[in-house]
């Protein structure tokens, strides 16, 4: 019942590295799709909105690092490499479906979805779209197996949704989601615009808003 309004009829995917190698993939069918607000009311943004807010992480993290932005840009290559994200064709759907409701009851003041870059960058582009400080914490992040601080911070699995809310809808969230995994892992803060994380238990310094949102915009540039 999606309308499908364009693709790509080649099905043929390919890339050509600095080296001068050719890197293709099997043929892939690439479509967009579309969907229906039924209101401008359930047009959600990312910024976040107001201080003492908390940032609810929906979805489940892995170590599975492979093809991740981290491991492009230097990140440890010991780090999952050969591990590629899986999609949980039951869970994807049910989170969806779920976060749609949760905007739809008024619960939400902002989201993002967790995938490039991972969980850390996402909820900073929240936080520096709206002017706000963040703290987030990793080590409360409901994950599979163990999964080290990068993963945690830079892993792309799919199906995974942050989310703005005030502390008094917390409850609702939580009966609306019912045995879908989330967790509270951090808060929005109008006191300082910094970014602190709690990774193994130990907080890193506070680092400006400014440092980040800089990085944003000179990668853009490039």
């Amino acid at each position: 019942r999606t309308p499908f309004v364009s693709g790509k009829d080649s099905l043929n995917n390919q890339f050509s590295t600095d080296d001068g190698r050719t890197i293709r993939i099997p043929p892939t069918l690439l479509i967009s799709g579309m969907g229906l607000v039924e209101s401008e009311r359930f047009a959600t943004t990312m910024d976040a909105k107001e201080d003492g807010n908390l940032l609810v992480l929906l979805g489940v993290t892995s170590d599975r690092l492979g093809g991740s932005h981290y491991l492009r840009i230097g990140g440890d290559p010991a780090a999952g490499r050969d591990l590629l994200p899986s999609t949980d064709l039951d869970f994807g759907p049910r989170a969806a479906a779920a976060v749609a409701a949760a905007i739809r009851d008024g619960l939400v003041r902002s989201a993002h979805d967790a995938s490039e870059g991972g969980v850390l960058v996402a909820a900073i582009e929240m936080a520096f779209s709206g002017g706000l400080g963040v703290d987030v914490d990793l080590d409360a992040m409901p994950v599979d197996g163990p999964v080290g601080g990068s993963a945690r911070a830079f892993a792309e699995d799919p199906s995974r949704y942050l989310l703005e809310i005030r502390p008094d809808h917390l409850d609702r969230l939580t009966t609306l989601f019912g045995d879908l995994p989330h967790a509270v892992i951090g808060r929005f803060r109008g006191d300082a615009p910094t970014v602190v994380v709690t990774d193994g238990g130990a907080k890193t310094p506070e680092e400006p808003l400014d440092r980040f949102r800089d990085a944003w915009r000179e990668g853009c540039r490039r």
